[in-house]
């Protein structure tokens, strides 16, 4: 999924965002 890949890539950037 499109969204989750926008998610890991955030959480690798150094932010965990829900």
């Amino acid at each position: 999924m499109v969204l989750f890949r926008r998610w890991q890539a955030i959480v690798a950037g150094g932010r965990t965002h829900e």
